[in-house]
């Protein structure tokens, strides 16, 4: 469902599945899910911390409240960012529940971490695809609960590697002049190297072992 005209309730229903509020179907997690949607060179130094991991939903705040939008609690989320910190080596930064805010996203020193996690939901709208966007806890300012894709692409990364944890997030509407748009096709634009999101819908614990199984591979010297 595409998002509503600005000036209006900005969300439409979740597309990271809840494990307790099922409203939306759930697609099986298989090779073609999980989407590397780009991959790009990157002259300069590489960054010198290595993750930091964000799960906004992970503490029973239910994002329903934010805007009104029928967005459930992600319990699962949580214990993904706890499981890849342990497999991720080095400076570790981690942001959950009330703290993970697009305003604190934001301020971080982005550009100096190899890996970017986001744990959450994603919000698609195939109307116009730069209102897509990724849901942060809600914060002090009413813009301050999503990060829309025309933000997203003025970021500063310099990372080899964002995942994008949230349902459909490599998908998007294409354009015989652009191609694809998507949201992570957005950080790919922003200077992440290489940028990894679902094509369909996924549910809470299911995607965190896909992600606990991408890292373990990762941290065993493989190749995403």
């Amino acid at each position: 469902m595409p998002l509503p005209p600005p000036g209006a309730p900005p969300f439409s229903p979740p597309l990271r599945k809840s494990a307790q509020q099922p409203r939306c179907d759930v697609a099986d997690l298989g090779p073609r899910l999980w989407h590397q949607a780009g991959t790009r060179a990157h002259p300069g130094p590489r960054p010198p911390w290595d993750l930091l991991a964000l799960a906004p939903f992970s503490d029973g705040m239910n994002a329903g409240t934010l805007q009104r939008a029928e967005l459930g609690a992600l319990p699962s989320s949580g214990q993904e960012v706890k499981r890849i910190t342990r497999l991720m080596a080095g400076h570790v930064e981690t942001m959950t529940g009330r703290a993970a805010t697009a305003r604190a996203f934001k301020q971080e020193p982005l550009r100096d971490y190899k890996v970017i996690h986001l744990a959450t939901h994603a919000l698609l709208d195939p109307q116009i695809p730069s209102r897509s966007a990724i849901v942060f806890a809600l914060g002090s300012t009413p813009d301050d609960g999503w990060l829309r894709s025309r933000e997203i692409s003025s970021l500063d990364l310099a990372g080899q590697l964002v995942v994008l944890s949230a349902c459909q997030s490599a998908a998007g509407t294409t354009s015989s002049a652009e191609g694809m748009h998507s949201l992570a096709r957005a950080f790919t634009y922003a200077g992440a190297r290489t940028v990894v999101g679902a094509l369909w819908k996924v549910e809470d614990v299911s995607a965190a072992v896909f992600v606990e199984d991408m890292y373990t591979s990762i941290a065993a010297g493989q190749s995403v």
